[in-house]
């Protein structure tokens, strides 16, 4: 009797960090603002998920919906879940990096769903054990150290799509720089993606194609860089788990820890 009231207890303190009550008491007048804040946000984050999963599949374009599918639905869990009500959760860009070299190292999608359920095994044991508070020990050369290192990680990587495209990607880039200097409160990164789509549509012929050397057949093909990510399916796909060994199991404990 005394166990189960002890466990009782701790499920309540547990949840009564969620702010689920947050949503019935959901004030009408801030609508207006939240419908706002919800549509930039994603439009601003729905690109980005797309760009860090094609990273993290290593530019397979079965990466691009991953990473749709995942700015959707962690946003939404987060919103119950999450633990601060002042951000929006969805694929990161530290993530991208450690999923790289686990697609790379132990061999496909497979490896990064046991590494991603193992992760989230770890993190849900971390958190009913109450051990967030002692991430403040970790000295902060160390975080920054990471946070500069992921950094230069995916500026590297991005020089190969950098290539297949170099005029959209300048203007993008001339764009965010010179938008906070005609305005500093215009959204810089919104305007760099709407430059930067209305130029890939405007410039079809002499930059969006690309001569790339095949070394199979010693030829030059014509590659559309726009079509790298391939077709974003227009109806959500029945999810389905693939059978996952268990070699990759515990292949995939250290990357799922880490």
């Amino acid at each position: 009797m005394e166990s189960d009231r002890t466990a009782r207890t701790f499920i309540t303190d547990y949840f009564r960090e969620f702010s689920f009550g947050d949503i019935l008491r959901f004030d009408l007048t801030h609508l207006k603002n939240d419908i706002a804040g919800g549509l930039t946000s994603a439009v601003v984050a729905l690109p980005l998920a797309l760009g860090f999963g094609l990273l993290s599949y290593n530019g397979d374009p079965q990466g691009a919906v991953a990473g749709l599918y995942g700015a959707i639905f962690t946003g939404i869990l987060a919103s119950f879940f999450g633990g601060t009500r002042q951000q929006i959760t969805g694929p990161t860009g530290g993530m991208t990096v450690v999923l790289t070299e686990v697609y790379i190292q132990y061999g496909g999608v497979d490896a990064l769903l046991a590494a991603c359920i193992i992760a989230g095994l770890f993190q849900v044991g971390f958190g009913l054990l109450k051990l967030g508070k002692y991430v403040s020990l970790v000295p902060y050369p160390v975080i920054v150290g990471f946070t500069n290192g992921i950094a230069i990680l995916i500026f590297t990587q991005q020089f190969r799509t950098f290539g297949t495209a170099p005029v959209i990607a300048l203007i993008t880039m001339a764009v965010i720089y010179l938008a906070p200097k005609v305005h500093r409160d215009l959204p810089r990164s919104l305007i760099g993606l709407l430059a930067g789509s209305l130029a890939a549509v405007l410039l079809p012929g002499w930059d969006v194609l690309r001569l790339q050397y095949d070394a199979a057949s010693h030829g030059v093909t014509v590659a559309d860089a726009v079509a790298a990510i391939g077709t974003i399916p227009s109806s959500f796909q029945v999810p389905s788990l693939p059978a996952i060994s268990w070699e990759t199991w515990q292949k995939c404990v250290p990357a799922g820890f880490t």
